[in-house]
């Protein structure tokens, strides 16, 4: 029987079996139509190289960008009518086949699987007809689907691999379900097919495989488990429970829980995904040993895609922690922040990934739909009702340090339509009941409570914690700042509200912010303002307002102690005074060697007075939620509305020249 391929050189094998019709041809040329092209016979193609050139299009390439071209072209005539009869051959939900490299080919009438490797290049589209098996690209290697996924996971993800394309997406399905948002599926494209060298892009991954539940599944886990086993890869074999029929896959469960009640799908503790699948029991030479030490290649670590931002710049997908004394407005930002992310709206001026927000408020409810009534007020209604829909509020205290605790969240959370973005705890004591702040082992424990949250919701969780007496460090356990992956302090002063980033691990600590604390009816609310005028307005009651004053009366260039015997303060005082002007650009500096002089900013614009400072700043030229002008201006300080009274009655004692500490042994006092 003639084929298609006859009298195809090698090179050319991938474009003909993609619908490529050759209508003429010369030693170092074919001419053609492409499925893509909108003219014929203006595809060329070298036949001893295979690459080609659209001379309509402009567009020129090798094999690989070409089946680049296809995906995207089969990926458009992906349309719902066929995303529904992909859905229901393989008995999935439509979002389960809403998957970017899934496509259909109108020539064929075939499904279409496009295979890319670690860098994101397609090197094969598997094509399967509705009651047919898929098939590889003519002339292309066969490779595992998912394999640019593994490679944009962090060192330590779960990685599940599974047996064909229909039990990828199924599984994919799965774990949106439960949250496992971060997990990767990485499907063989068949029990027996897992070549050796395919082993090595799983090395630093946690691996659980699920094939098959007949003889050629069960013999594939063992061969794939072998060929991890020699490149040094640890993993878990799964299999499904004995009550289920021979021959059950992954996608047939999925479909049978959809259909029956009796199925719940959640996660088992640390094991598995579905309570309905049991560990494989493996003979003893076939049992993963650990290696010792687990490295991974510079190339593998420099393809790790790093994490993105729940707020911008701001708050990324790991654990904050926001410090601040008592009565120092942590409880507003943190609302505040919460609110933009659950109206998906810019948080002043910073794009944010909207979503559910979860918020644990333990120290009480009391004034607090005031608060969120003061939070949302300048928000459009639509933004609203997004927000108060998308914010859950407790005023139950789980203990994160305990064992159980963490996992009442995450199965909340698990009802909702979509993971939350964002877990508040409020405060870091009352979710610690019975603990001891400043023991390193409690600490680790509420830590590790708290890393739960962040990796099964793949969600940002926001800690507000207490300073000490004298307001200068977090309290408790070094642990937590060692942990956290970014760590801010909010400071209240009159009304002026200053954010300054202590810690951030992965990206550079922005700028300090300010917000005013506007009045909203019996409560209030923040509003951004210019950070010059934030320095400024303050300043008249603070000792920095000497040095703002005798920099303004003298005009010139001043040495530290002209400024300091005009200020009449000390050294300390002045150098911290003068480097918040000259970063907020109210005083400028200049340098001559040893010789360090500081003057008022000739620049009008960047003196605001204290009389105007404080007004609010209109943020809506970015798209961020509008804000009104702020007219404390240089009023008496607003009594903040609190649900219970932040005190702190620990006794402390102070050793000369030190700041005061707790005594050894005294437990910690209320947040």
């Amino acid at each position: 029987m003639k084929s298609k391929f006859d009298g195809i050189p090698e090179p050319l094998y991938l474009y003909v079996d993609h619908g490529v019709e050759f209508s003429s041809q010369s030693v170092d040329q074919w001419c053609g139509t492409t499925q893509f092209s909108e003219k014929e016979d203006h595809f060329y193609v070298d036949p001893a190289t295979g690459k080609w050139d659209e001379k309509q299009l402009g567009v020129s390439g090798n094999a690989w960008t070409f089946l680049e071209k296809m995906a995207d072209h089969y990926r458009e005539h992906f349309t719902p009518d066929k995303q529904k009869v992909l859905a229901d051959r393989f008995g999935l939900p439509v979002d389960a086949v809403l998957v970017d490299d899934v496509g259909y080919d109108p020539n064929t009438n075939a499904y279409t699987f496009a295979s890319r490797n670690e860098k994101g290049t397609v090197l094969d589209i598997r094509r399967r007809k509705l009651n047919g098996k898929p098939m590889s690209t003519k002339g292309c290697k066969v490779r595992l689907w998912g394999l640019d996924s593994l490679s944009r996971a962090k060192p330590g993800s779960r990685v599940y691999i599974v047996e064909g394309e229909s039990d990828r997406l199924a599984m994919r399905w799965l774990l949106k379900k439960v949250g496992r948002l971060k997990d990767v599926v990485v499907s063989c494209p068949g029990a027996g097919v897992f070549k050796d060298d395919w082993a090595r892009a799983f090395v630093g991954m946690d691996v659980a495989t699920l094939f098959d539940k007949d003889d050629a599944g069960q013999s594939g886990t063992r061969q794939v488990h072998a060929k991890l086993r020699a490149a040094g890869v640890t993993a878990k074999a799964w299999c499904h429970d004995d009550e289920w029929d021979d021959g059950i896959d992954i996608r047939d469960f999925v479909t049978h829980a959809r259909k029956s009640k009796e199925i719940t799908l959640t996660e088992c503790h640390n094991d598995g995904i579905i309570k309905r699948l049991h560990p494989l029991e493996l003979d003893d030479d076939e049992r993963p040993t650990r290696p010792r030490l687990v490295f991974l290649t510079a190339d593998q670590v420099m393809n790790t895609e790093p994490p993105g931002f729940i707020v911008e710049g701001v708050m990324p997908p790991g654990v904050i922690v926001l410090v601040a004394p008592p009565a120092n407005a942590k409880s507003f930002l943190a609302l505040d922040l919460a609110i933009a992310v659950a109206s998906d709206t810019p948080w002043h001026g910073r794009e944010v990934e909207g979503g559910y927000v979860m918020l644990v408020n333990a120290e009480g409810f009391g004034t607090f739909g005031q608060r969120i009534d003061a939070a949302i007020s300048a928000l459009p209604p639509e933004k609203q009702r997004l927000a108060l829909s998308r914010l859950l509020i407790t005023g139950d205290a789980p203990a994160i340090h305990r064992q159980d605790d963490p996992s009442l969240i995450i199965e909340r959370a698990r009802e909702l339509d979509e993971p939350p973005k964002l877990v508040v705890l409020d405060t870091l004591a009352r979710c610690m009941p019975g603990g001891d702040e400043n023991a390193a082992q409690d600490m680790g424990s509420f830590i590790a409570g708290v890393d739960r949250i962040r990796d099964a919701l793949g969600c940002a969780v926001l800690i507000l914690h207490h300073t000490i007496k004298d307001g200068t460090t977090e309290r408790g356990s070094s642990a937590l700042r060692g942990a956290c992956d970014v760590m801010l302090f909010c400071k209240l002063r009159d009304n002026a509200l200053t954010v300054t980033f202590d810690k951030c691990r992965d990206f550079a600590p922005p700028d300090p912010m300010h917000f005013a604390l506007q009045p909203h009816k019996e409560s209030v609310r923040l509003v951004a303002v210019d950070p010059a005028a934030a320095i400024a307005a303050g300043a008249d009651k603070l000792k920095s307002g000497m040095v703002l004053r005798a920099l303004e009366k003298d005009g010139d260039w001043m040495s530290l102690g002209e400024i300091k015997a005009a200020a009449n303060v000390k050294d300390r005082t002045a150098r911290r005074a003068l480097g918040e002007f000259v970063d907020a650009g109210v005083a400028e500096r200049r340098q001559d060697g040893r010789d360090v002089q500081w003057r008022i900013s000739s620049d009008e614009s960047s003196r605001p007075t204290p009389a105007n400072a404080a007004k609010g700043v209109d943020r809506d030229k970015s798209g961020s939620r509008p804000t009104r002008p702020n007219r404390l201006g240089r009023s008496q300080p607003t009594k903040l509305p609190s649900n219970k009274a932040d005190s702190s009655s620990r006794p402390t004692r102070s050793i000369r020249g030190q700041p005061a500490r707790p005594l050894r042994g005294q437990p910690p006092g209320p947040p």
